[in-house]
């Protein structure tokens, strides 16, 4: 396994790549006096990379990994012994290269520059091009933006600063994307998808307090886990926000839907494992959208679902935007793509109705306004916040709660956070739209545990740092079952309803 998934942040990869090739993993801005930015990068380092081209003896790129993605998702005992070969040196050499993540921190006054290379549309999309940038541990002068280096999803950062940052050169661009792209990766049917989930109860909804991330279930009527969606934790600058030693769910077998590729949905399939099977979530199947953006950590992370047994149902929702599974306990799931152009704004959220025509809603970080036209705008009687509470990026419908006296909103966010989630304006926009917060009263926000229609996994104060996972009824607060089984391979109790 590459070093970069160490869970410990020990084994990590060290240093900092002095040239590294990457694309744009996210773009944050935070309202604080000097209007910080935080603009993620996903990276290889150059020289590793090449070297171990070299070291492998990748003498024809386009055969090696053309062939290597073709192989992948076929099954382990249809190839050929010259088929294994050829996946198992692939696969070494995907342990092998360094990979970097990589967090620009600018002010206000650093905007103008990123926009200039970058472009505004890839800012706000978080899509870009291969990228090239060079790094250097000693600061020239005040303009160099600050860049910490991260040489796995939970180690400390290397302070670097940031030297050069260029697009790169259409040679190697084309190699990358050979490399590290779901260009070749074959789509799945919505039948074939239909199938995987036509199993899953929804008695009950679960989401876990993991820090600045999302990991959220369905439940059957015993509470035993019958579908994942996102299985998230605190990474990177926000690592120090997970829940240590958390194990989530792992006594059965159900599929997982991964609302779209950004890290903390899914690095709880390394941390949040026992240590006696820590594959135990990544030989799953895992059905997530088709995104051609994505940097080399997620095209790593993938392979290793694969090499693990798991397998990888892409959704290119180019016949359909939502899928509508009849569930055998009466209910309706539905998974629906947003329709915006970003990661985040195109990911897939997920909709289950009961016979009552009460439902529950699971969003991701697509704003409502991406999905607002496949969703009803009422009769919601739970739902998660987009994006751990982030602020809207502009002003649209949400879905308001149903009629009864039950209902539930949920926020997933880690104390401490650097993003300043949730925001003021988040709140107070679902406060108008008639979902009542408690104690959470803008401008002085999420300091509290909320109470009335409001859970969340955690609040601003670091003596409240975490709450605790909650479960979630149709009708009335179900009584919290602690462990959620009685197998109880797990330790992620449900103490909040």
């Amino acid at each position: 396994m590459n070093r970069h998934f160490d869970i410990t942040g020990q084994n990590s990869w060290e240093g900092f790549p002095n040239i590294a090739f990457g694309r744009i993993d996210y773009f944050e801005q935070i309202e604080d006096e000097e209007e910080t930015f935080f603009l993620g990068i996903s990276s290889v380092d150059i020289i590793s990379l090449k070297n171990s081209l070299l070291n492998y003896q990748f003498l024809d790129l386009t055969e090696y990994f053309e062939d290597f993605w073709t192989l992948r998702f076929k099954k382990f005992d249809n190839l050929t012994k010259d088929q294994v070969l050829k996946l198992r040196k692939v696969e070494e050499w995907f342990d092998n290269i360094r990979l970097f993540h990589l967090i620009l921190t600018g002010k206000k006054q650093d905007q103008p520059k990123i926009v200039s290379i970058f472009g505004q549309e890839s800012l706000d999309t978080q899509r870009s091009d291969w990228m090239q940038i060079e790094l250097s541990s000693t600061r020239s002068n005040n303009d160099e933006i600050e860049v910490k280096a991260f040489g796995g999803l939970f180690s400390e950062p290397n302070l670097v600063y940031l030297k050069k940052i260029t697009h790169s050169k259409e040679k190697d661009k084309s190699i990358l994307n050979l490399m590290f792209s779901m260009e070749n990766w074959p789509n799945s049917s919505p039948s074939q998808i239909k199938n995987k989930l036509k199993d899953v109860n929804a008695s009950y909804l679960a989401c876990y307090d993991v820090g600045q991330g999302l990991a959220t279930s369905l439940l059957g009527p015993y509470f035993s886990t019958t579908l994942h969606y996102d299985i998230g934790t605190g990474v990177y600058q926000n690592a120090h926000t997970r829940n240590s030693g958390l194990i989530l769910c792992n006594s059965e077998d159900p599929p997982i839907i991964l609302s779209h590729w950004d890290t903390d949905h899914w690095a709880g399939a390394f941390y949040c494992v026992p240590k006696s099977d820590d594959k135990v979530f990544r030989k799953r199947i895992w059905i997530a959208p088709r995104d051609l953006y994505v940097g080399p950590t997620h095209i790593a992370f993938a392979e290793q679902i694969i090499r693990s047994g798991g397998r990888v149902l892409l959704w290119n929702s180019s016949s359909s935007s939502k899928i509508n599974i009849k569930l055998t306990d009466g209910r309706t799931l539905s998974l629906i793509k947003g329709s915006g152009k970003g990661r985040n704004e195109s990911g897939i959220a997920l909709m289950v109705e009961n016979m009552n025509n009460h439902k529950w809603l699971l969003t991701g970080d697509v704003e409502y306004r991406y999905i607002f036209r496949l969703i009803p705008p009422l009769g919601i009687a739970a739902m998660t916040v987009p994006h751990h509470g982030a602020k809207f990026k502009s002003k649209s419908i949400h879905p308001g709660p149903n009629s009864g006296p039950y209902r539930r909103l949920i926020y997933s966010f880690g104390q401490g956070n650097t993003y300043n989630h949730p925001h003021v304006q988040c709140i107070s926009s679902h406060i108008h739209f008639g979902w009542d917060h408690g104690t959470w009263t803008p401008p002085t926000s999420g300091h509290t545990i909320p109470g009335m229609d409001v859970l969340s996994t955690a609040t601003r104060d670091s003596y409240l740092k975490h709450l605790g996972g909650l479960i979630v009824g149709w009708n009335s607060s179900p009584t919290p079952p602690g462990i959620p089984c009685s197998i109880s391979k797990c330790n992620a109790s449900l103490i909040q309803s």
